[in-house]
């Protein structure tokens, strides 16, 4: 069979992103999600990079993955706007400790797992 450029009978592997670009997005998803940088300034810088994880998933082919993690997040989300404020004392503190390790660390964590510490050498 000849080799073309134009090859429709390839692997679909989605997006691919240069490793650099991958741990940069990391490091930044990471300093100002969990940082809390941007403050009131820049109200959508935290939003937008919550939500990079889920399209980079999507974009790479992995819906399995992008799937949990919009229902882990939203469910963290939801939790820590509605139930929070109706709890108090111990179990007020247990849930908001829950939902901030999560709305804040998971982006990062999600998106680590973007980034391996290896090639696929194929």
């Amino acid at each position: 069979m000849a080799c073309g450029i134009l090859q429709t009978t390839g692997q679909k592997r989605g997006l691919l992103l240069d490793p650099r670009t991958k741990l940069l997005l990391l490091i930044t998803v990471s300093t100002f999600v969990l940082g809390g940088l941007g403050g009131e300034k820049l109200p959508f810088i935290t939003p937008a990079l919550c939500v990079l994880p889920l399209v980079l998933f999507l974009t790479a082919g992995k819906i399995r993955t992008a799937v949990i993690y919009l229902a882990v997040f939203t469910g963290a989300y939801l939790a820590a706007l509605l139930l929070v404020p109706q709890l108090s004392g111990f179990p007020q503190f247990f849930l908001l400790a829950c939902t901030g390790i999560f709305s804040r660390v998971m982006p990062g964590v999600v998106l680590g797992g973007l980034c391996p510490l290896y090639h696929d050498r194929q």
